[in-house]
């Protein structure tokens, strides 16, 4: 069974990235062993086949144009990453937080949309992406931005 296991879980892993807890949440539909299946993981780990911080690195590149650090942070918590490593990888994000929300900002509303676009609007948008409220405030303030 444990062959049988790997040969499933390298199947999974040829199609997407997985982190260790989302596919071994996977694995528990075809093998119900939880040993068997920390087995695996445990040896496609060795094999460097599965890594968390690889999983979180291209996270992170996914997602880092297009949102905040609060959304990244949640998404990287969902999919079981360890909590030392998300705070490792948000410490790097949080520091470039303004500059990419001031951008979203602009690249969505234009750069001199002032008073087309309500302050309102812009911290919805900002919010819903991710952005803290002390970010969205400091970018909403911002002198490109006053209202």
């Amino acid at each position: 069974m444990k062959k049988k296991l790997i040969s499933i879980a390298i199947k999974l892993l040829s199609k997407r990235n997985y982190s260790c807890h989302e596919l071994s949440k996977k694995l528990l539909s075809f093998c119900e062993d939880h040993s068997e299946i920390d087995y695996t993981i445990e040896l496609l780990k060795e094999k460097k086949f599965l890594s968390d911080e690889i999983f979180s690195e291209r996270l992170v590149a996914k997602y880092i144009n297009n949102y905040g650090s609060q959304f990244i942070f949640l998404k990287m918590k969902f999919y079981g990453i360890d909590i030392e490593l998300i705070e490792k990888n948000i410490s790097e994000i949080k520091e470039t937080d303004f500059d990419r929300a001031l951008s979203l900002c602009e690249k969505k509303f234009g750069s001199n949309s002032n008073q087309a676009v309500s302050y309102s609007k812009k911290a919805r948008f900002l919010a819903s992406r991710g952005f803290s409220n002390e970010i969205v405030y400091k970018v909403l303030n911002d002198s490109k931005y006053d209202l």
